[in-house]
């Protein structure tokens, strides 16, 4: 039986992810990056919640919806508890899922579930937040320490396939390598990147 290494990657943004918007400042598009506050608002019974963004150029703001005229009673004791308390946690949950720029940096957390380094297989289980954009190639280039020209070889080649075969990274998405049709340095090499060894 073929030996097969199950690794998990939690992929996540190294910073906020930023939103490309149109900037009446600075008259074009601009990336608008999350400030990690909230702007409350109440009017009579009923309210208002946003996620402030800032213009990276320039500092205007952008206030991105979080909810627009609830009712208080509406509205859970919790969420209002910790967008009143500018929840760094709460802001990277609802950063904006409008036109996301790539992040410049990824913070990916390796996991290996089971599996050793003898395996002919190798299968990474990537979990991400919806409001990750990244390319499935960049971030295997990255991470197991290849040019993207390579990962596009083994793609072509069939050693590399994504499930689903997407673009940009999805949550429960999983990546296969064929180790064994790899020369023994580079298998060795790639194995120790994706457990993060």
């Amino acid at each position: 039986m073929q030996s097969i290494l199950f690794v998990r990657w939690r992929v996540a943004p190294a910073a906020s992810a930023a939103v490309i918007r149109h900037c009446p400042r600075c008259e074009r598009n601009r990336p608008f990056e999350s400030s990690g506050r909230f702007r409350v608002n109440a009017q009579k019974k009923r309210l208002d919640a946003w996620l402030i963004y800032r213009c990276s150029h320039c500092e205007r703001t952008w206030n991105h919806p979080v909810f627009e005229r609830k009712r208080v009673q509406e509205v859970d004791t919790l969420l209002l508890e910790r967008l009143h308390a500018n929840c760094a946690v709460l802001a990277a949950e609802l950063a904006c899922r409008g036109q996301v720029a790539e992040p410049a940096a990824l913070r990916v957390e390796k996991k290996r579930i089971e599996g050793d380094r003898d395996a002919v297989m190798l299968t990474i289980q990537l979990h991400c937040t919806s409001a990750l954009r990244c390319r499935v190639d960049r971030l295997l280039a990255a991470e197991l320490g290849l040019s993207r020209a390579r990962v596009a070889c083994w793609e072509a080649e069939g050693l590399l396939v994504a499930r689903p075969s997407q673009r940009f990274v999805q949550d429960g998405q999983e990546v296969e390598v064929a180790l064994a049709a790899l020369a023994r340095t580079e298998r060795e090499a790639v194995i120790k990147l994706a457990i993060g060894a």
